[in-house]
């Protein structure tokens, strides 16, 4: 029986909910905002979050005489990314330093990183900071209106881990083989790995809280993995 432990990315493993890492955020929304003619007000701008486009952007859009939704979601949408790339790119987003930790933890656990923000910026993110060799699997929303009812905490994207790990999985072994003949199987029974000392780092489940780790999944075994 396998763990498999799912982290949130935003605030998780990079620092980008840190308002002092920059003014990045607020300008996606007051840009957002201007380009409609939107007054650049407070309850505007969160009128523009995830849940609220998600539940009432047709309700907004009436509001302000704008004739589609999605125009006013593809330009935040647009705003949004760049900004986070560009924040990301000149050091104002940075990781976490307790994300080491995970190195250790995803020798004896398979980890994933599901988030709310766009599949482009996980992307950028994991190959950024060289994330690959510590998750698994990487999951972002996708960047339609439409997409934003499947965002967490809906279920959707937590169900997305289980086929890519699968791939994943498979993946690992056929570069085994080609590397050393025969991939080894994990069992849960084999000892844990020789640089990783129970005694100097946590539990995976008091790191998973320390972290803000967002969920684990039980039940996946080896060949589902």
């Amino acid at each position: 029986m396998r763990v498999l432990i799912g982290f949130d990315m935003d605030g998780v493993i990079i620092d980008s909910d840190n308002p002092a890492a920059g003014d990045w955020f607020r300008r996606v929304f007051t840009e957002t905002l201007r380009e409609f003619g939107i007054p650049q007000t407070e309850e505007n701008a969160r009128a523009l979050y995830i849940k609220n486009m998600r539940d009432n952007a047709e309700a907004f859009c009436r509001r302000f005489g704008i004739d589609d939704p999605h125009l006013l979601w593809e330009r935040r949408e647009a705003h949004y990314v760049s900004e986070k790339l560009t924040a990301l790119e000149t050091g104002m987003i940075a990781l976490y330093p307790d994300v080491v930790a995970l190195e250790d933890l995803s020798r004896e656990y398979p980890l994933a990183l599901v988030s709310n923000s766009p599949q482009v910026v996980v992307d950028r993110v994991v190959s950024h900071f060289s994330l690959a060799d510590i998750f698994r699997v990487w999951i972002g929303r996708g960047s339609s209106l439409e997409d934003l009812s499947r965002a967490k905490p809906a279920p959707d994207l937590l169900e997305r881990m289980r086929p890519p790990l699968r791939n994943a999985r498979l993946l690992r072994r056929r570069s085994a083989r080609r590397r050393r003949g025969r991939p080894r199987r994990i069992a849960p029974s084999d000892p844990p790995h020789p640089q990783w000392d129970p005694r100097g780092y946590p539990q995976p489940h008091r790191i998973g809280r320390s972290l803000g780790a967002a969920h684990e999944i039980e039940g996946l075994n080896d060949r589902e993995l």
